[in-house]
């Protein structure tokens, strides 16, 4: 037995269409720090690239620069897969925000 102040139950529709939207804004959230992830691999590729560039014109032709030279290289290609992988989870994010979306909005029905 109800009492008169109490909320009806929502219904199953409602439970879903709320569980939906609140995983479309969770997604939302992650797919915001994934961009920023990603711009700062890039700002970070970017800068190791400069700095190879400077470090060749300073001490080409050296062994240490050589060998400085070949750590750079390492960390880029380890940047360069690092940021494919976000690009990849950033795009993968923004479907499941997509779909969560349209989920949603199919169990509000027509309106």
């Amino acid at each position: 037995i109800a009492s008169s102040g109490s909320q009806p139950r929502p219904t199953y529709m409602q439970t879903k269409q709320a569980t939906a939207l609140a995983t479309s804004a969770r997604l939302t959230e992650h797919l915001a720090r994934e961009a920023r992830a990603v711009r700062e691999s890039t700002r970070v590729l970017s800068e190791t690239s400069e700095a190879r560039a400077a470090l060749r014109e300073e001490l080409g032709g050296t062994r240490i620069g050589a060998e400085v030279g070949d750590l750079l290289r390492k960390a880029q290609g380890a940047m360069r897969a690092a940021s494919a992988s976000q690009r990849k989870e950033a795009e993968a994010a923004k479907r499941e925000v997509v779909a969560m979306r349209r989920l949603g909005r199919a169990l509000q029905g027509p309106r």
